[in-house]
């Protein structure tokens, strides 16, 4: 199931991309530990194009949205654990997704995404200098940039991701993670992306560019 439902959002990734606002960063577990720990509200009629403005006008750098309706600021990610399930529409835009049950879309408000503030617990070093990213591929390192989709992956090879991004027009870079990167149970998954803007030492990932 958890297969299929990558597959279902992969497939509804791929004929929405163009419509995705710029600094789409993904979709990340929210639970225990909170995603973004700011300012939070509800709308009727939400969207991710209001949440992103809302979420600017208050200074901060990250919007994310939930269940539909929820929209939550902040200006650190506190969790970059993983979820496949961001597969609820928007309130005011059936046709766009916005989170799902304790799964947050995370936006960059800046438009193309920066480097993310990242808490002390994370293995993870921004690396100066490294925007854009030249072609080729990087052991130990995830590259950060607009998002086309991301998915679960049915083997750990980070090779299905390239062939993956290969065969997707838009696709610039990929991002393998490997299985267990969070959690023993998390399944190995990969990121398509629409241009390299930086790159992470994140020894759970291997990260490609090829175009």
């Amino acid at each position: 199931m958890v297969v299929l439902r990558s597959i279902l959002l992969l497939l509804f990734a791929l004929v929405h991309a163009e419509a995705l606002p710029q600094g789409y960063l993904g979709c990340f577990r929210d639970g225990t530990q909170r995603v973004l720990t700011g300012e939070s509200s509800s709308n009727p009629v939400m969207t991710s194009a209001y949440c992103i403005a809302h979420c600017k006008q208050q200074g901060a750098a990250f919007a994310g949205l939930q269940s539909g309706s929820q929209c939550t600021c902040g200006d650190r990610l506190e969790s970059h654990a993983p979820a496949d399930n961001c597969d609820v529409p928007c309130t005011g835009n059936k046709g766009e997704l916005c989170g799902g049950g304790q799964a947050v879309a995370v936006y960059s408000t800046s438009g193309p995404p920066a480097a993310a503030p990242l808490n002390g617990r994370t293995t993870w070093v921004v690396l100066a200098g490294e925007s854009p990213v030249s072609r080729g591929t990087y052991d130990n390192q995830s590259v950060l940039g607009p998002l086309i989709a991301q998915f679960a992956l049915g083997q750990p090879r980070a090779e299905l991701c390239a062939n993956a991004c290969g065969n997707e027009r838009r696709c610039v870079a990929y991002m393998y993670v490997k299985p267990g990167a969070y959690r023993a149970s998390d399944p190995p998954f990969c990121q398509l992306k629409s241009r390299a803007d930086r790159s992470f030492f994140n020894w759970r990932a291997t990260s490609g560019v090829l175009r």
